[in-house]
């Protein structure tokens, strides 16, 4: 009876891997959304008090299916058969959740709101699986419902019961030993197990809480039949020696983000080991007999960012059924290892190649038509490398994955066409193509996937979403939404969406609708799931009613957070826009793009939450005047601000009146970056905001040349391109005491008829001059950068040589040259290179594929990493 209780307890937990944030399970939840299964509430946080203890140590003691280890036969057997069917255990996806009847509700939660949170119970939610279910995390579309799910009073009762006397939590006073302990959490890794246990502690489950950066002692793991070692919230510097034999029962280690370069070559002899995470990990190389691991089925090497080149045995983990690389941005070898890995059904090589010359995955084309049990495949802005008909060839490949789930596409600019045969997916649940800026069409193959239930076509320039395949439910194509006019009907499409209620909602074709009505009828206002919402009409379109009417009734709930306006023909705003910082007090970001007939902006200084603003395209605006601060202490947490593509706008007035002292200038907080492009006119009177650090001006050279004689801004980095006007009337540069980062780009003219435009910048370390014309009056300047510790010089072919000064500037410690001959042949010379000889570091290129470097003693320079977020700002405010 006792066995049969604790079984039954273990079936009623899963496997939560540590550290992860919200999750979910359809019977069962741990760290997660307050849910309440029984009548009463029992929702704790982990390590809070003993029984959440003892609901941690149910939730995660077995790792992946582990069972105790007993001393009768029967337990010796049952284990055995228990690390047999592990491997078909953990390959159970989401459709053994999604193909539930809807009679499976647990009193207050039902099945389509598990269904919800968990996007469709998605791969890209999944977190890992148990006896009893999967483990998904929490939707970010709920972000209000906390982090807690509660325990069902039964299962909370019976850990208690079954296991208390069993657990060792040192994270509470007062408990420091155990008799029998079989899980444990220790606060300190240095230390020897016999400190802390017993000779009759039977130890299953090892955690460590510890932050002392202290080294992991070998002794702290010398329970034999130890098989889940988790060191996730330990600051441990190495991993242990595994070869003392101590370790061949684990089947579960847990390392992520260790600083160590080096994995030790005796993890190999864990030839029992199933999970191995060391996400974000700063190891260089794996061991080269990691293929003896024959056991191992779940491998994440996710943000192993120094990972560099993949042994030959890495082929060898035939049972491998989830490996993650992505943001492994050096590493390779990733096609050829894959030819043996055709048990795999999650794959994720996201941003494993950065640029267009990185080439690690070429020749992933030859490889992939093998994972044919993929579930779960995510080549995220990695294909960049690969030919266009190599990429054709890969997604071929894709579509006769009969097992394909999730599918992420996105940020791929040379993909140009979905194949037809993608409609033979029919397991197929989420497509994301987002970002694919060359993608013309979708086949009409895709609307006959019925699995299909997400579609996301956000960014793709090329695709007339107008002409988008059409489903039976508009839910499929969320959150992008086209209203059709409907030939010969009444109304619209619009009503479509009345019962919708997505995270995000992009509605475009608006000049379709046809009364103000069918506006009213999709009550927006109740849709509080909806956290970004883009509203779009098409530029030079008839209208049924007017842009503002329509505007008037598109309300958003007041937990919107993204709001983006496009294409409006009217004069003015309604309402509830001017009032935007009280109707909508939670927005981040807001961007107004193509308004060509607004003449005011609303006072969007006001939302005490916004993050990024972005205004584009307002012919009518000829002055920013300080309604758009709409008063004192405007703008509190703004991170980005661009202003693009404003021909017509001539002033952008920077101080504001308040009844405190009168008058005030607008101040931006530290670290805001501006960016102004593409506005020749603009001047900024009577001074620049005060406060930002980092600005972009493209194209606008009133900016750079129409300052007085007395403001100074603090700006440390500024990034000019695209100037016509000579780099001595960059008046700019005389009022930025605090710049050490110049970039240069496009910039016709770098003619300079006196020096003190650039000894006025003593604090100057990186200087980057590229594709522009007349350098040789910039280069002559370079002995007054005293401070330079970095110079790049690309792409200009006017470059003959550096100044005889540049022996003076002992700080430099970087130059590269790239793709400038006359000047690449003039740093070879014998008499040359000893006026280099003080730079640490010399690299020469002179074209994408030639790269020689005279002397370096550091370490190769670590890849330029972007987050999503800052690329598509860049790519949208800053390119052509």
């Amino acid at each position: 009876m006792w066995r049969r209780c604790r079984r039954l307890a273990m079936k009623m937990s899963c496997f939560t891997p540590p550290g992860e944030p919200s999750s979910v399970r359809h019977g069962f939840s741990t760290q997660c959304t307050p849910v309440h299964y029984g009548t009463r509430s029992r929702s704790s946080s982990l390590g809070a008090t003993s029984s959440a203890a003892a609901a941690r140590a149910i939730s995660t003691a077995k790792g992946p299916h582990v069972q105790d280890s007993e001393e009768d036969e029967d337990e010796e057997e049952e284990e055995e058969e228990q690390e047999d069917s592990y491997g078909k255990q953990f390959e159970i996806g989401p459709s053994l959740l999604q193909d539930a009847p809807p009679a499976m509700e647990l009193e207050e939660v039902s099945f389509q709101f598990l269904e919800e949170i968990t996007d469709g119970f998605s791969e890209e939610r999944r977190l890992g699986e148990g006896a009893f279910g999967v483990v998904y995390k929490n939707s970010s579309a709920y972000p209000e419902q906390g982090k807690l799910f509660t325990m069902h009073d039964l299962v909370h009762d019976l850990a208690i019961s079954l296991f208390d006397n069993q657990i060792l939590d040192q994270s509470k006073q007062g408990n420091n030993s155990g008799s029998s302990c079989q899980y444990a959490l220790l606060t300190d890794c240095s230390k020897a197990l016999e400190v802390c246990l017993t000779p009759r502690a039977r130890l299953i489950r090892l955690s460590f809480l510890d932050n002392s950066r202290s080294k992991l002692s070998d002794a702290a793991f010398t329970a034999s039949s130890m098989r889940v070692a988790d060191i996730s919230e330990s600051s441990v510097q190495t991993l242990p020696d595994y070869s003392t034999g101590k370790w061949k029962q684990l089947r579960y280690l847990n390392a992520p983000g260790i600083p160590d370069r080096m994995v030790p070559e005796s993890i190999t002899t864990l030839t029992k080991l199933i999970y191995l995470n060391l996400q974000g990990s700063a190891i260089i190389a794996l061991p080269e007999s990691i293929g003896e691991m024959e056991c191992l089925t779940h491998l994440d090497l996710s943000a192993c960012e120094r990972l560099q080149q993949l042994p030959d045995s890495f082929r060898n983990l035939e049972k491998l059924v989830h490996l993650n690389f992505s943001n492994c941005y050096h590493v390779k070898g990733v096609p050829d290892v894959l030819k043996g890995l055709t048990n795999l059904q999650y794959l994720n090589l996201s941003q494993c190649s950065l640029g267009a010359f990185n080439c690690r995955l070429r020749g992933l084309q030859d490889v992939i038509g093998n994972l044919t049990r993929l579930r779960y495949l995510n080549v995220s802005n990695s294909l960049h490398d690969i030919p266009v008909d190599g990429i054709n060839s890969i997604l071929r490949s894709i579509c006769t994955f009969s097992n394909l789930q999730h599918l992420v596409l996105s940020a791929n600019f040379n993909i140009f066409c979905i194949p037809e045969t993608v409609g033979k997916l029919t397991k197929l649940h989420t497509l994301d193509l987002r970002f694919c800026s060359n993608l013309r069409r979708l086949p009409a193959s895709i609307s006959e996937i019925d699995s299909l239930k997400f579609l996301d076509v956000t960014d793709c320039d090329m695709l007339d979403k107008s002409k988008l395949p059409r489903f039976s439910k508009c839910s499929v194509f969320l959150p992008h939404f086209f209203v059709h006019a409907g030939d010969g009907k009444p109304s619209s499409n619009l009503v479509e969406l009345k019962d919708e209620n997505p995270p995000k909602l992009e509605i475009s074709g608006l000049e379709n609708v046809k009364s103000v009505e069918e506006a009213q009828m999709i009550k927006l206002v109740e849709k509080t799931t909806t956290r970004e919402l883009q509203l779009e009409w098409t530029k030079d379109a008839k209208r049924s009613v007017e842009d503002i009417d329509v505007l008037r009734e598109f309300v958003p709930a007041s937990t919107l957070e993204v709001f983006t306006l496009h294409g409006y023909n009217s004069v003015s705003f309604p309402t509830w826009v001017i009032r935007i910082a009280i109707n909508l007090p939670l927005i981040r970001t807001i961007e107004l793009n193509d308004l060509p007939w607004c003449r005011t902006l609303p006072p969007l200084g006001q939302l005490q939450n916004l993050l990024s603003l972005f205004i584009i395209q307002m012919g009518s605006i000829r002055k920013i005047d300080e309604d758009l601060c709409g008063g004192a202490r405007a703008f509190p947490k703004l991170h980005w601000l661009g202003i693009n593509r404003m021909e017509n706008l001539e002033e952008w007035n920077t101080t504001y009146s308040h009844s405190e002292d009168g008058s005030g200038v607008l101040v931006f907080p530290k670290n805001m970056e501006m960016y102004i492009v593409d506005c020749p006119k603009l001047k900024l009177k009577p001074r620049p905001p005060a406060g930002f650090s980092d600005w972009v001006i493209k194209g606008s050279d009133n900016v750079l040349s129409s300052w007085g004689e007395e403001e100074h801004c603090q700006v440390t980095e500024l990034f000019v391109r695209n100037s016509k006007v000579p780099l001595h009337q960059w008046r700019v540069l005389y009022h930025l005491p605090a710049l050490s980062i110049l970039r240069i780009l496009e910039c016709r003219d770098l003619t300079c008829s006196s020096l003190d435009i650039l000894r006025g910048h003593p604090t100057l370390k990186i200087l980057t001059v590229e594709d522009s014309e007349s350098i040789a009056g910039l280069l002559d300047g370079l002995e007054t950068l005293t401070s330079l510790e970095k110079l790049e010089i690309i792409s200009c072919t006017g470059a003959k040589a550096l100044p005889e000064g540049i022996t003076q500037l002992t700080n430099l410690r970087c130059l590269k040259i790239k793709r400038c001959p006359e000047l690449v042949q003039w740093c070879k010379s014998e008499e040359n290179s000893m006026k280099l000889a003080h730079i640490k570091k010399i690299k020469l290129v002179n074209d994408e594929e030639c790269d020689e470097e005279l002397e370096s003693d550091e370490e190769h320079e670590d890849t330029c990493k972007f987050t999503e977020t800052t690329i598509l700002l860049q790519a949208s405010i800053c390119s052509s």
